[in-house]
């Protein structure tokens, strides 16, 4: 059963707002869902994340009224006041903010079965179907390709390292790129951003780790990837993988 948790806003940018909206958005997908609290809504706050340099913050420098319901605040800023459960600096990184909120909210994780696996197998977008697989351990790349020989995407060239994922894409054009967090000779994130925006930029791209927590998740979104997958991947998240690239 899921649990709403409504949050308090104080201060913030437009830009950093836009970010917490995409959060909240995304939690509805969970068991512990985030929702922006206005006047008015069914149920009080229980968490609070105050921009310290706004005017508004102030105000919430004082200690909460004896009997007052237990709200959690999460500061963002010098100066927080000692009722802060958890303090922030810019520049923000959410992900970081996300996790925290599940350490207070979210219950244990537990594990996850997809059961999605029926049907037959994904027709190919169009536009091609060659693959790229980044990933430092050959055992998964080979895991890799046999997925999507299954799923009738032949073509894929594997790369060890994200040097050699940029010789590729210089020479070769890729409906998909697969990058695993695990590469060692490059921030990944980097590598996902170059594979997006460089001069040979890859349609879609997709991370891939063995622990795709919801703050990871909420990382890749957040730079436009298709999806953040297990390690290995399960039948389900390879389908919906699939039929995402024929919706964009």
């Amino acid at each position: 059963m899921s649990e709403r948790i409504f949050v308090r806003i104080v201060g913030f940018s437009d830009v950093e707002r836009h970010a917490l909206n995409s959060v909240f958005r995304l939690s509805e997908e969970r068991e512990t869902i985030y929702t922006l609290w206005v006047e008015g809504a069914p149920e009080a706050p229980r968490m609070a994340l105050i921009d310290g340099q706004s005017s508004e913050a102030a105000q919430e420098m004082a200690p909460p009224a004896p009997g007052a319901p237990d709200v959690k605040m999460f500061w963002v800023g010098p100066v927080a006041p000692a009722q802060a459960a958890r303090t922030f600096q810019r520049p923000l990184h959410w992900p970081e903010v996300v996790q925290a909120m599940d350490e207070i909210f979210a219950p244990p994780p537990e594990l996850d079965f997809d059961l999605d696996i029926g049907g037959p197998p994904a027709t190919q977008p169009h536009g091609g179907t060659r693959v790229l697989v980044i990933d430092p351990d050959p055992e998964i790349r080979l895991y890799w390709r046999a997925k999507f020989a299954g799923l009738r995407f032949p073509e894929l060239d594997e790369s060890a390292t994200a040097a050699q994922a940029r010789d590729l894409i210089q020479i070769g054009t890729y409906l998909l790129a697969i990058v695993s967090l695990g590469v060692v000779d490059a921030d990944p994130w980097d590598l996902v951003e170059l594979l997006r925006k460089g001069e040979h930029p890859v349609t879609h791209v997709a991370v891939a780790t063995h622990q795709p927590d919801w703050p990871k998740r909420i990382r890749a979104r957040m730079v436009g990837c298709n999806a953040c997958l297990d390690i290995p991947p399960s039948p389900g998240s390879m389908v919906r993988l699939l039929r995402s690239l024929r919706k964009r």
